[in-house]
């Protein structure tokens, strides 16, 4: 019964001329955080592939004229900053993200059966746009921001996370050379210390074999030890 009436439903939109699509991009308000007849009227558009063949890349036009640039499709390149799922039941397979392009602006991206979209990954889309959504910064101050409408088949991703996390990867391995290094030239000065103990005991080894091979005759012996007595002095 679903299929019938999603079937029937496509069939009509597919018949409805075009300005009944531009009519109901005219109910759009810019300004406020919520879906509308327009937001639906993208959507609808997305999933029957009616679809404009050309698209514009910059979206500055649409903060100053959103209303000559609502619908039209543009190309948006970015990274996500934060995605979440719209709040509404009708739309619990749209995702909400908040993209920041080269320039370090900001702009809004909902996408359909974008649920497999990551934060802070690299994105190019392909997107109609919506209108301008007013927020309000942690300076207090409130700004436009355009917003626009496409479906995950429209976005490629990729992974720019990787990139940090390979640098983390290097800093660690170059902390764990560093401390190996400042251990084996700390281990180096025992060792020194230990060998010129040891050579002190040769010599001390020495001195007693020398003795040791005195002569039996006290006399001769007290001379052998008055002429070592000397040799050292």
């Amino acid at each position: 019964m679903n299929f019938v009436v999603t079937l029937i439903f496509s069939i009509t939109l597919l018949l409805m001329p075009s300005g009944a699509f531009q009519g109901r991009l005219a109910t759009v308000e810019d300004g406020g955080d919520f879906r509308c007849e327009g937001f639906a009227a993208l959507i609808d558009a997305l999933q029957d592939g009616a679809l404009p063949e050309k698209s514009t890349s910059g979206f500055s036009r649409t903060l100053s004229s959103p209303q000559e640039s609502r619908g039209d499709w543009f190309t948006l390149t970015g990274t996500i900053e934060q995605i979440s799922p719209l709040p509404e039941l009708e739309w619990q397979s749209v995702t909400e993200c908040f993209v920041r392009d080269a320039n370090q602006e900001l702009f809004v991206l909902y996408v359909l059966d974008g649920a497999t979209l990551n934060q802070q990954t690299s994105l190019r889309a392909e997107a109609m746009f919506y209108k301008t959504i007013v927020f309000k910064g942690r300076d207090g101050v409130e700004r436009s921001y355009p917003s626009f409408v496409t479906e995950r088949a429209f976005v490629n991703q990729s992974q720019t996370a990787e990139f940090p996390l390979q640098f983390l990867s290097l800093l660690i391995c170059g902390g764990v050379l560093l401390l190996f290094c400042i251990y084996r030239m700390s281990s180096k000065a025992p060792r020194s210390r230990s060998r010129r103990s040891h050579h002190v005991d040769e010599t001390t080894e020495t001195t007693e074999a020398t003795i040791q091979e005195l002569s039996d005759d006290p006399a001769e012996a007290l001379a052998q030890m008055y002429d070592s007595s000397k040799e050292f002095s």
